[in-house]
């Protein structure tokens, strides 16, 4: 079973088709993460669940929600459209393209995915990342 990190909408109405199950968007994450700080785009992980998990916590992403309560915020589509497109431009340009596991192929996702925020911002819906098992 792989992790994924995927595009959630706060309109239960605006439900695309996504371009992938996540993982190599997740597998990519911390070069990512990376890339965004040397070329100064947002990181993804500005778009998720950045609070603090207690040192000690070593349970379940459930436990994790009961202890936490639930993430209730979310982000501006624009914002995320331009992340990812810019993100996606930088690894294309990168000279280390061996830093990132199937690049073009991850490239071609983040294009996808900046589609997919344009058009949620079309009908003003808000999204953020998730982690899904």
């Amino acid at each position: 079973m792989s992790v994924g990190l995927c595009l959630v909408f706060d309109d239960p109405d605006f439900d695309p088709e996504l371009p992938s199950d996540g993982a190599l968007l997740m597998e990519n994450l911390e070069a990512l993460e990376e890339l965004a700080e040397l070329v100064g785009a947002t990181p993804l992980t500005r778009f998720g669940d950045d609070r603090e998990v207690p040192e000690d916590f070593d349970g379940g992403p459930e436990e994790l929600d009961e202890l936490l309560g639930p993430f209730d915020e979310w982000f501006a589509a624009e914002q995320g459209a331009t992340a990812l497109r810019a993100l996606a431009s930088a690894l294309e340009a990168s000279d280390d393209q061996d830093a990132f596991v199937e690049p073009t192929e991850l490239a071609a996702e983040l294009v996808a995915l900046a589609g997919l925020l344009d058009e949620a911002a079309k009908h003003s819906t808000k999204f953020r990342l998730e982690a899904l098992f």
